[in-house]
């Protein structure tokens, strides 16, 4: 009588380390055919099936798993059940071999008759007699002959043979063919009968995903997530897919155990870690974590105007939030007054000193704060003139006192004060002449007020030099990262215009030139010192075998100082040529945009000062900082000229200015700041166009080898690069 297979899917849970882990073990239970023996003799000594009757014949053969051990290792169970109860009197061997490589030309196979096909590498018997187990054994078959490895347990039941060992003694994991034979007083039943399919058997555990990560982790901070403790009692694991959004969607797959993040925003966050281990076996933890908010740091307050009673003065607040949160700046000016804005204007009452408090909120709940002494002043009266009904009346008495000699007396002491402000006439030459030691007096306070504003002007003419070299050195910098850029960006256009290969001719240096944007008008002229040279040196490089790995080297500048067309292709188009040709545009392409996002995050410390901090840059000063340092210099300038004109007022005597060439060349400070301030807008506008550019290239599809990469870049670099943005337009506002 024939029975169907039944199926078995068990499940258990082992330790591994101090952890729990899953193991899945399945099994093809086989119910066997009833008076299906043949003559075991016959068919070892002449490979022949001869019928011989048993008294006793397997019904059931049954491979499972038992409890774990103490060692943390599960057992393999074999049931073996009879037709009949066995009865004391009864001598039997049952045998089970294993085919673990399922190779037939390895381990023991002949005769035929007896292995069915298999190439047995293990055997697992018991030997009973009259109702007494008296050996068990589990045997490998090396070298021709076979090996005793372990004795395992077995218990007689009414109707059958319990054994069990250790699954490890067998390989793991263990995908094997499988044969069950019960040999009693020279008959033999064997399970499956002969040119059946084998009992399949197969075990593995799940490999354990664990994901480490720290117990604080806040907005804008690196960190890593590390899978390093997961494991497989399979095997080693073999790479780490990880998964953003809970999505099922694995974004990132790498051989490393280790992951860099960073977060922007504060809240809750759920990730996934899929391993995989050597043997393809693959398991999954999913994790919820919270960011936690950064309150705003580094508050700053800067004053434009003078803090005068009654007038106007411009207060603008400055703060960094390294994670995506939009800050509100409250204003206490301690004159009982408040205002809320990134810039507000404020006028105070009266003089005296006042404490103005910046308070920085983030939206989350965060807050810093600081606070600066404002001394406000009555404001600088001009010379009082005469009122004109006192000065009559004086005239009046005068006049009447000593006659018309009386208007001489008040001509000559009062005609000054009436003058005040006027052009000088004949009687403030004869005042002069009369009075030398006015004109001794004006003329050292001239001096001094000239030596002073030298003095003032001094220090801003030495920092302006100084400045300069650095503002050179960061027009350099910035016009090398805009270039490198442009050339990353035009590669990628190129490469993902078609899946087609490229041309293998050097012109297509000239098509891929060609698209490349220029920055000549301001960079050039900044940046013109040793540009060339350096240029030159740069493009002998690409032209050797650094060319392959140039994308991420290349320089505007060789568009832009030496004219890229034209000289393409015998400067540089058999190096340029190597790089664009015989390769997969797409694989290019996605080569080329990951390597650019070096240059994209070097491009936004230039325009945000948060990311400037975070990628330690020393100083963490942006494009805009410089700016400001521009426009404190000519603020400066303006204060020295101011703090002249307000020596030399009310002078009679000496006409006190500044000379031709002194005034000239204060002028040329004054045009060169501003130069320098229209070029360094200029390069802000360039980054953030580049930045913009960044946004559509990690948006294209076509520049990614798989969707996940794609997801990736979209979830983690475009919303820093849309924050860099921001941060450029707050600051220059």
């Amino acid at each position: 009588m024939k029975v169907k297979l039944l199926g078995l899917f068990i499940i258990l849970l082992i330790s591994v380390h101090p952890v729990f882990a899953e193991v899945v073990f399945q099994s093809e239970p086989y119910v066997d055919e009833v008076s299906d023996s043949v003559d075991f003799f016959a068919c070892f000594e002449g490979g022949m099936f001869v019928s011989l009757p048993m008294e006793i014949d397997l019904t059931t053969v049954k491979f499972g798993s038992a409890e774990l051990l103490d060692e943390g290792n599960p057992l393999l169970t074999i049931d073996a059940t009879t037709i009949t109860p066995l009865l004391p009197h009864m001598t039997y061997t049952l045998e089970f071999i294993f085919d673990t490589d399922n190779d037939q030309s390895t381990g023991a196979n002949t005769p035929n008759c007896f292995y069915n096909g298999l190439g047995a590498d293990y055997d697992v018997g018991v030997e009973v007699v009259t109702s007494s187990i008296t050996s068990t054994w589990v045997d490998i078959y090396e070298n021709g002959a076979w090996v005793r490895v372990a004795e395992p347990e077995a218990y007689l039941e009414e109707f059958g043979v319990h054994i069990e060992f250790p699954l490890n003694i067998l390989p793991i994991p263990l995908d094997a063919s499988a044969m069950a034979y019960l040999i009693s007083e020279g008959a033999l039943d064997m399970a499956p009968n002969y040119e059946e399919p084998p009992i399949k058997t197969l075990f593995h555990y799940i490999p354990e995903a664990l994901i480490n990560y720290p117990l604080s982790i806040e907005e804008g901070t690196p960190f890593e997530f590390d899978g390093s403790e997961s494991s497989s009692g399979n095997g080693p694991i073999v790479q780490y897919h990880w998964d953003f959004n809970g999505d099922g969607a694995y974004e990132e797959t790498h051989p490393e155990p280790t992951l860099p993040m960073v977060y922007n925003d504060d809240g809750w966050n759920q990730v996934s870690l899929m391993v995989t281990d050597n043997y393809g076996f693959t398991g999954v933890e999913t994790i919820e974590f919270k960011v936690e908010n950064v309150p705003p740091s580094n508050p700053e307050i800067t004053i434009r105007g003078e803090p005068i009673s009654g007038e106007l003065v411009t207060f603008t607040g400055v703060a960094e939030d390294i994670g995506q949160d939009e800050l509100k700046y409250n204003w206490d000016f301690g004159d009982g007054e408040t205002a809320e804005g990134m810039e507000v204007t404020h006028s105070f009452e009266t003089a005296g000193s006042y404490q103005v408090t910046l308070i920085v909120l983030d939206d989350d709940g965060g807050e810093s704060s600081n606070t600066r002494d404002v001394n406000v002043v009555v404001p600088t009266s001009e010379a009082p003139t005469e009122p004109k009904p006192e000065s009559d009346l004086l005239l009046y008495i005068l006049v009447a006192l000593f006659g018309i000699a009386g208007w001489f007396i008040y001509d000559f002491f009062f005609r000054g004060k009436k003058s005040n402000g006027k052009k000088k006439d004949d009687d403030d030459k004869d005042f002069c002449e009369e009075h030398p030691e006015v004109v001794e007096e004006e003329t050292k306070k001239c001096d001094e007020a000239l030596e002073a504003l030298d003095d003032a002007l001094g220090p801003i003419e030495e920092n302006l030099e100084n400045y300069e070299r650095t503002w050179q050195d960061v027009s350099r910098e910035v016009g090398r990262l805009i270039g490198e850029w442009d050339i990353a960006y035009a590669v990628v256009a190129s490469l993902t215009e078609s899946e087609t290969e490229l041309y293998k001719d050097a012109s297509e240096v000239q098509e891929i030139a060609g698209k490349v944007t220029g920055f000549a008008g301001t960079i050039k002229t900044i940046a013109k010192e040793g540009a060339e040279e350096a240029v030159k040196d740069f493009a002998k490089d690409m032209a050797k075998d650094r060319a392959k790995n140039a994308a991420g080297e290349m320089s505007q500048f060789v568009g832009d100082v030496l004219k890229l067309e034209e000289w393409a292709m015998s400067e540089i188009g058999i190096g340029f040529a190597k790089l664009v040709t015989g390769i997969d545009p797409k694989k290019e392409a996605s080569d080329v945009r990951r390597a650019s996002l070096k240059i994209v995050n070097e491009l936004e410390t230039w325009i945000s000062r948060p990311h400037a901090y975070n990628a330690g840059k020393q100083p963490p000063k942006t494009l805009q900082d410089y700016i400001d340092d521009m426009q404190v210099l000519i603020d400066a300038i303006n204060k020295a000229l101011q703090g002249f004109e307000t020596a030399v007022a009310g002078f009679r005597c000496v006409d006190c200015t500044i000379d031709g060439p002194y005034s000239e060349h204060i002028q040329n400070m004054i045009n060169k700041l501003n130069s320098w301030m229209r070029a360094f807008g200029d390069m802000i506008d360039e980054v953030e166009r580049r930045l913009e550019q960044a946004i559509a290239m990690f948006n294209l599809g076509n520049a990614y080898e798989d969707p996940y990469s794609r997801v990736g870049f979209q979830n983690r670099q475009i919303p820093d690069i849309r924050k860099a943005l921001k941060n450029s337009s707050e600051s220059r506002r």
